[in-house]
């Protein structure tokens, strides 16, 4: 970018991602191409960084490519300042990070799907590190079940949730879980 905050140069890399021509971004602001409303918080805090002369990172946003699909694309620049301390513009790097953020927003979805099922099941649920040493999420039937807190049975000893009758048998496992002997 130079002073005025205008593109000056693309990379080939950025035809081969967006589809298009770089000439349609030269001269023209982060606001001019972008595919997003600039009057919300984070672009208004990007602004003030330009503004202010300040290196960015990992600003993002969605760019429109030439086959009209949206992408998510990842700027960094840092300021460049003449040997007479005037401000010349911004040089960074730009990244196509759309894949990413599917992936991200598929992984969201996930954790909110299995969130509600965990919450909502009819059936008691304690989930453990992949290792069985630590309980890292107790559901609320399982809770009910038992009659205590969540924040108490995460920190209680794993016998206390074993009927007295089994804790022999479960013990055993329990240890031979830990020790790797079984999976």
């Amino acid at each position: 970018m130079d002073s005025d905050l205008r593109y000056t140069f693309f990379s080939e890399r950025n035809h081969e991602v967006t589809g298009w021509d770089s000439a349609n971004y030269i001269g023209k602001t982060h606001q001019e191409i972008a595919h997003e409303q600039f009057l919300s918080d984070k672009w208004k805090a990007h602004q003030a960084d330009l503004e202010a002369r300040r290196p960015f990172k990992d600003f993002t946003f969605p760019l429109e490519a030439a086959n009209g699909q949206v992408l998510y694309i990842s700027i960094d620049g840092r300021p460049v300042f003449g040997d007479d301390g005037s401000f010349r513009g911004y040089r960074g790097t730009g990244t196509d990070i759309t894949e990413k953020n599917r992936l991200i927003e598929g992984m969201k979805r996930n954790e909110m799907l299995f969130n509600g099922l965990f919450q909502t099941t009819a059936v008691g649920m304690v989930l453990h590190t992949a290792d069985g040493q630590q309980r890292v999420r107790v559901n609320d039937k399982f809770c009910q079940m038992v009659g205590h807190s969540e924040a108490y049975l995460l920190n209680e000893s794993y016998e206390l949730l074993i009927h007295p009758d089994d804790r022999r048998e479960n013990m055993e496992l329990h240890s031979r879980l830990k020790r790797s002997e079984i999976n």
